[in-house]
């Protein structure tokens, strides 16, 4: 076998010569024209039943067709009394071998589509077309048709083998899938590439491949992802060392594990949960307030230094910050025109980076900041959660600004804008009902409850949460939660706004989604109610707030969109 540059084994060339074409429409028995060795493409050109072939029956359509084999059975019968018209285009086929020599193909040759297989391409109305032309006379009035015949049987077969290539591709999703179930059932127990291959049946090459091909890394990056995602579940809601959390996960070393999550997340697991952990019980309603917050000064040549995602609140009232947490978010937003300037103070805000910026205030966005005390001995600090709903947000951050005045007049502007755009879109008689934010992120699909997109889009005028989610998110106070695919039919609206970040991995996540035959039958997707949008619109600060207001119209008037 020869091989290519790339260690792929080539396969020898092939020519596929047409011998005769034969034309029938009757029902009943049919016997087969004489063609001896070689192959046949039958197709059914008009009519609809079904027939047996070779003790097999098979529902046919225009557009339906398969392949006989040489030596094949030389009858076929058409039941139900049914009229059908076929075209029978006989071919011979040829492989090329290294020294140019041509011999007879075997049957079961790879670069055959497969024989006695209905054969039902999705490009049915263009092998239409080619079968027509194979009816098309004048081959006895100009030399040169029976080679354009020749043409249009080779791209009718490329049609066809397009075909089965998918199929075959859809067969190794089904193992990545049965794969992909084993390692979340068994994610803290040890798991190998062999074991994972032998459950699917492939050879570990095969199934490494076709893996990585699918979810755009390699099975063993899988298995990390997956147990990560369980660690950082377990980082937010429980009191673990993270001893114990790599244990429960499946690494049974702490360092690697530590290594393993900065990358997938990046940021050490300690600094994560100090960001990410819960800090009130959702369920008492407990709202946390700012503390302390400086005396407003009102200096607008002050310097400013923020972190977390506070950073759209201090711009839309009207101050450049002299530094901000850009490490997480500086690609994200969507008002990276106006970052200009603006030094990165790092994770969480560097203590030792904050400082050499000499700021006059700082904000930060983080609860239990580690460098609290050493920050607030350096300059006026206060500490501003970055959950609080956007318009506590923003006014407390106006308090610490001294700009009260300008938070006031935002939020009145604000309102009076987001009615008008409600107002245009119900003045077009466009019908809004329900809508769910989804969130595809490093692999995981998240449902977003009133943060984000949501924040602008659940509106007494807008939008209403489908009742399963509203029950599971908006009224425990939840703003998202990990879902699995499966759940989307309860959860999904009448329109969904899709969220994706524009990397590769992300990119085959939602290929895969659209593949979905659940995700297939979403009333959204069916009535073409899917706008997919850049991560960055995931946001719910006062610019991209402002923002939205101009995108949505647009995008609700038309059909399963594509935004920057």
């Amino acid at each position: 076998m020869v091989s290519d540059a790339h260690g792929n084994p080539q396969r020898n060339p092939m020519l596929y010569h047409l011998s005769d074409i034969h034309h029938i429409y009757r029902s009943g028995p049919i016997a087969l024209p004489d063609l001896r060795l070689r192959y046949a493409l039958v197709a059914c050109t008009e009519g609809e039943g079904t027939i047996k072939l070779a003790d097999e029956c098979f529902s046919l359509q225009a557009g339906d067709c398969f392949l006989l084999p040489p030596q094949s059975s030389k009858e076929w019968t058409v039941l139900e009394e049914a009229v059908m018209r076929f075209t029978i285009a006989a071919f011979d086929v040829f492989a090329v071998g290294p020294a140019r020599s041509i011999e007879a193909a075997s049957h079961n040759n790879a670069d055959v589509p497969p024989c006695f297989t209905l054969l039902t391409t999705p490009y049915r109305l263009r092998l239409l077309q080619l079968i027509h032309q194979l009816n098309s006379p004048g081959h006895t009035v100009h030399p040169w048709h029976h080679l354009q015949l020749n043409i249009t049987l080779q791209q009718a077969l490329l049609l066809l083998l397009r075909q089965c290539v998918q199929e075959c591709d859809d067969s190794l999703i089904c193992c990545n899938d049965r794969a992909k179930q084993y390692i979340h059932e068994h994610y803290h127990e040890p798991i190998t590439v062999e074991m994972l291959a032998e459950i699917t049946g492939l050879s570990c090459r095969k199934f490494s491949e076709a893996f990585q091909e699918a979810e755009g890394m390699k099975p063993l990056h899988y298995i990390n992802k997956v147990r990560l995602e369980h660690a950082r579940k377990l980082l937010l809601h429980t009191d673990r060392t993270l001893k114990e959390i790599a244990s429960a996960v499946g690494f049974h070393d702490e360092y690697y594990f530590n290594r393993r999550f900065k990358e997938h997340m990046g940021m050490p697991p300690k600094i994560y949960a100090r960001i990410y952990r819960p800090r009130y019980r959702q369920k008492d309603g407990i709202v946390p307030k700012p503390y302390p917050i400086p005396s407003p000064h009102g200096d607008s040549s002050a310097r400013v230094v923020v972190t977390g995602t506070l950073l759209g609140e201090v711009l839309a009232l009207g101050c450049k910050p002299a530094g901000a947490e850009l490490t997480i978010i500086g690609d994200q937003v969507v008002y990276q025109d106006l970052m200009g300037g603006i030094q990165d103070v790092g994770i969480l805000g560097e203590a030792d980076r904050i400082a050499a910026l000499s700021p006059d205030l700082i904000l930060l966005g983080y609860p239990y900041h580690p460098a609290y005390r050493k920050l607030a001995a350096s300059a006026p600090t206060a500490i501003i959660d970055c959950y609080l709903p956007p318009e506590d947000r923003l006014r407390y951050v106006a308090v610490a600004l001294g700009a009260e005045k300008q938070a006031a007049d935002w939020l009145r502007r604000n309102e009076e804008s987001v009615m008008a755009m409600w107002a245009s879109i119900h003045a077009n008689g466009q019908t809004l009902g329900t809508a769910s934010v989804l969130l595809l992120q490093q692999g995981s699909l998240y449902m977003m409850g009133s943060v984000g997109l949501a924040a602008t889009i659940y509106h007494e005028y807008g939008f209403l949460p489908p009742p399963a989610m509203s029950e599971q998110l908006i009224q425990p106070r939840l703003p998202y939660m990990e879902i699995a695919a499966e759940q989307l039919p309860a959860l999904a609206g009448d329109t969904i706004f899709l969220l994706a970040a524009t990397d590769a991995a992300t990119k085959q996540q939602f290929y895969r989604l659209q593949r979905l035959p659940l995700w297939n039958k979403l009333e959204a997707v069916r009535s073409g109610k899917v706008h997919r949008l850049v991560s960055g619109w995931n946001f719910d600060d006062p610019i991209t707030r402002q923002r939205l207001l101009i995108l949505l119209p647009a995008l609700l008037r038309s059909q399963s969109t594509h935004a920057q």
